[in-house]
């Protein structure tokens, strides 16, 4: 289940802008790129 600042950046990607994707190990960064790719 993703955050709402994870399905933002999700959506911000969805648009075709750049986001910056920071934090710690087990936070969701990989999670929100693989739902991008898909």
């Amino acid at each position: 289940m993703a955050s709402m600042k994870q399905k933002t950046a999700l959506d911000i990607l969805k648009l075709g802008h750049s986001v910056f994707l920071t934090g710690p190990a087990g936070s969701g960064k990989t999670h929100v790129l693989k739902q991008y790719i898909e």
